[in-house]
């Protein structure tokens, strides 16, 4: 019964327009939403102080990152896996037919790849700073790492990343 007379209520006060939402309960020096129009002229001179060049003509295509030449491939038998250009940091004598500067074979991605082939390739991890060539890579690292005889590749976080030459001394940079 208390519900019914609550409703009634309710639908009476509505019925009278006393919602509380009306023009009526707005402020009364509430400035409308837009200003004034603003005129062709005005406009016309605000797009004159405007830098703008104008539009791009149709026939320019902008020049498109490319995966290809963004990076390098290391293949074994009928698989090849892909990385970031730069991110090898060494190649033995021995293993340099493997590093090949186009795709031919099979995809393996990078994971699955180091982890089939083991005699072929090892990760390095590598701090973001010397990825980036704040730090160089000691020098002891490198060494040790060249001695295993095998592809040394940068990684961080597991994932090959482009290392900067400068990190890596000179008689170490791998021709590229």
């Amino acid at each position: 019964m208390k519900a019914f007379s609550i409703l009634a209520l309710l639908a009476t006060a509505s019925a009278f327009g006393q919602s509380g939402h009306g023009i009526e309960f707005l402020p009364k020096d509430i400035k409308p939403p837009v200003g004034a129009p603003t005129s062709d002229l005005e406009l016309k001179k605000r797009q004159a102080n405007e830098k703008f060049s104008g539009f791009a003509e149709e026939k320019a295509i902008p020049k498109r990152w490319d995966l290809e030449s963004n990076s390098e491939y290391i293949a074994f038998g009928e698989f090849v896996t892909l990385l970031p250009k730069g991110a090898i940091i060494h190649v033995p004598e021995k293993h340099k037919a493997n590093v090949v500067k186009e795709m031919k074979g099979a995809l393996l991605l990078w994971p699955e790849f180091v982890a089939r082939y083991p005699g072929l390739v090892s990760r390095m991890d590598v701090s973001l700073e010397e990825a980036s060539g704040q730090k160089p890579i000691a020098a002891e690292r490198l060494k040790a790492a060249r001695n295993t005889g095998l592809i040394i590749v940068g990684v961080l976080n597991q994932n090959p990343i482009t290392v900067s030459r400068d990190s890596i001394p000179p008689e170490e940079v791998p021709a590229r």
